[in-house]
């Protein structure tokens, strides 16, 4: 997904950088996109769960080519307790994935947000659905279509790398960060109660955040402008901010 995801840049990421400001990031301060009864329940399952199963993973990934520890333990024989039922496939679906509308439900909200004129509002509309569609060709791509698990994950991943300044992350990290968020929902009876427009309205935003913030700094990047670059990097570090509820710095994804 890594060359994928920055395919759409061409004339328009152009005219967003030749626009940009760094108080063009400020909006985030006065009102938050992610506001959304699914964003709070998941406040707290990144900021335990996933966040601390992916620094698991890392450290793993760090001692694989150490041996294993000497000594020896004494088996348990505390007995477990019975395990739950195991949930159907439609059932785990309900959960992680959403039925869509026709049309989208945040984008003329977002592209009012960040456009001021007609002409901005027509050039943000038309690349906005453009991450969408191609968002969506992804999801397919990786046999997750409408798959929220998998928006999130690349919403933490990529605006986590764009933040840290590391390599953008492949299919395998994404898919790997997606079992673990798709895991928690499963395992957590509140997210069952979570309509398809919840997760649509998150996803889309996430989306087209995600996209904006990384493709911007791409092209930044390419052309050797380091105050836009260090402007989308504080614009990756208050998506996740405002995402996670807390700072980015303590977040790894």
């Amino acid at each position: 997904m890594k060359k994928r995801l920055t395919l759409i840049l061409g004339m328009l990421f152009l005219l967003l950088l030749l626009s940009y400001t760094p108080a063009s990031a400020q909006y985030m301060f006065s009102t938050n996109p992610y506001n959304n009864p699914l964003n709070n329940m998941l406040t707290t399952v990144i900021n335990g769960k996933i966040n601390e199963k992916m620094l698991q993973e890392s450290v793993a990934n760090q001692k694989k080519s150490g041996g294993t520890t000497s000594g020896s333990t004494k088996p348990q024989t505390t007995k477990q307790p019975t395990a739950p039922r195991a949930k159907t496939t439609a059932e785990i679906n309900k959960i992680v994935t959403f039925l869509p509308t026709a049309a989208p439900l945040k984008l003329r909200e977002i592209v009012d947000l960040l456009a001021n004129t007609a002409d901005e509002k027509a050039q943000y509309n038309t690349l906005f659905s453009q991450f969408l569609s191609a968002f969506a060709s992804e999801a397919k791509r990786l046999g997750k279509p409408n798959d929220f698990p998998l928006a999130l994950s690349v919403f933490l991943a990529i605006n986590s790398s764009v933040y840290h300044s590391t390599p953008d992350p492949d299919d395998a990290h994404l898919m790997k960060l997606r079992d673990i968020i798709a895991g928690a929902m499963v395992d957590d009876p509140q997210f069952a109660t979570v309509t398809d427009r919840s997760k649509q309205e998150l996803y889309e935003t996430m989306i087209i955040f995600t996209y904006l913030t990384q493709g911007s700094y791409s092209e930044a990047k390419k052309a050797g402008n380091q105050e836009v670059m260090n402007g989308y990097q504080k614009f990756a570090g208050m998506n996740l901010q405002n995402f996670c509820k807390a700072p980015p710095d303590t977040l790894t994804f």
